[in-house]
């Protein structure tokens, strides 16, 4: 995968990002609350140092409290996402070092450069990784990789859990995905 392919990928992607602040910060709301309920994600982030990877405008950070610890990466901040008072790195996720006690991947290694260094990295630099990824989506001008249960299943062993499209659920995931919880004490 070339620099410039996920470039121009970044921009497609952003022109379906196109809702007013509030708007937007309600829909996501909505959508965080099932990951917060299928990930079992305490919204108190006291003492945890927690990067979220990729979020766009809105992070679940964002839906959360006692954030000071928590860092965001997002090598294209919004001036949505600025708002939040977030740190956030300004680097690609597959060179950034960092030490977290967890790290949050939603609904973002099909728009990265490689998913499988995120994946790497993330378990080499934090104790727990938490997930929720769409699988068998293929590829178009916005979304790089064809994620599949098989590359979940190599990255995270027996901690892959599987969203059937279809369930009604209002703002969240209309296609299969992957879910689960990572983390070194599984090891």
């Amino acid at each position: 995968m070339e620099l410039i392919q996920w470039q121009r990928a970044q921009e497609a992607e952003r022109c379906f990002h196109n809702e007013d602040y509030d708007t937007g910060y309600r829909h996501y709301a909505e959508s965080y609350e099932q990951y917060f309920k299928y990930l079992g994600i305490d919204r108190n982030c006291e003492g945890e140092q927690i990067i979220e990877i990729g979020p766009a405008d809105f992070p679940a950070l964002a839906y959360c409290y006692n954030t000071e610890q928590c860092k965001i990466i997002e090598p294209m901040p919004s001036e949505y996402l600025k708002r939040f008072g977030i740190e956030i790195i300004e680097e690609m996720a597959e060179d950034v070092k960092y030490e977290a006690t967890e790290v949050w991947l939603f609904n973002v290694l099909q728009h990265t450069l490689n998913p499988e260094k995120i994946v790497r990295r993330a378990k080499q630099q934090s104790q727990c990784i938490r997930y929720f990824e769409p699988i068998d989506y293929g590829v178009d001008e916005c979304h790089l990789w064809n994620l599949t249960e098989k590359m979940f299943k190599e990255w995270f062993g027996n901690v892959v859990n599987i969203w059937r499209a279809g369930q009604e659920v209002k703002n969240f995931h209309t296609w299969k995905c992957c879910y689960g919880v990572w983390s070194q004490n599984n090891l």
